[in-house]
Formats: structure tokens, C-alpha cells, sequence
């Protein structure tokens, strides 16, 4: 597989994620490595995802430490929670930029489906001509 399938393949997984629920880079990493079982790093995810957000298929907003608190749960991820219900004396002090798909997403999301599978489907056919 090229660079371009792989990049265009992570595309999809990441706009699945998304589609699914909003949610911030690093969980997306790491949302990504359960599902793939690859390790994407930060230098591959965020400009991925800024070219998304140019792209028009996701749109971000930033969270600041007061405001975090208001999120759904499920959007901060487990490290999170786990760190809200602890009630620690540090304060969360960082910033979380949540991603969250568009209607253009959602629509090439739809496409790239498509696509993946008119191209899978004869490979993963049990008859194989001879």
C-alpha cells in the first residue's frame, strides 16, 4: 500500500471516529490505535486533521479549562473522567480543541464507504476466477 492509500485510508478512519461522536486530537490517536492497532503519532494526526477542518469535513472549537467541565463526558474520554470524579486539587489547565464532522464530511464519509467497497467486494468474494 502507497503513501497515498494509507493517508486516504486513515482519512475515512478518522471521519468514522468523528461521525460518531465529537472529540478532541489525542483521543482520536488514540481511538485510532484500538482500531487499527498502528500507532499514529501527533505528526501524522493534527495535520491530518487541519486538513480536514481546510477540506470543510470537520469543524473545531476550542474548550478552555472552565468551559471543559460543561462537555459531555464521553467527548473528554477516559484519562478525563477519571480526573473529574477524582476531584484532585489541580485544575485542568489545558485547553481541548473538539472536532466535530460537517454535513460535507458526513457526505464524503458516505463517498470513501462507497468507494472502499466496490473496490473490497470482489477481493473479499470466496470465488476467485482461475
Amino acid at each position: 500500500m502507497n503513501r497515498f492509500q494509507a493517508k486516504g485510508l486513515l482519512q475515512i478512519a478518522v471521519l468514522k471516529l468523528i461521525s460518531k461522536e465529537p472529540s478532541h486530537g489525542y483521543r482520536i490517536m488514540c481511538d485510532l490505535r484500538k482500531m487499527l492497532s498502528i500507532p499514529y503519532g501527533s505528526s501524522t494526526i493534527y495535520p491530518l486533521l487541519n486538513n480536514l477542518e481546510e477540506k470543510g469535513f470537520v469543524k473545531s472549537t476550542w474548550y478552555h479549562p472552565e468551559e471543559i467541565r460543561e462537555l459531555p463526558l464521553i467527548v473528554l474520554g477516559e484519562a478525563y473522567v477519571s480526573l473529574l470524579s477524582k476531584k484532585q486539587k489541580t485544575k485542568i489547565q489545558r485547553s481541548r480543541k473538539i472536532y466535530h464532522i460537517t454535513q460535507r464530511g458526513v457526505e464524503q464519509l458516505r463517498k470513501d464507504k462507497e468507494t472502499l467497497e466496490i473496490i473490497l467486494k470482489p477481493i473479499l468474494a470466496e470465488e476467485i476466477c482461475t
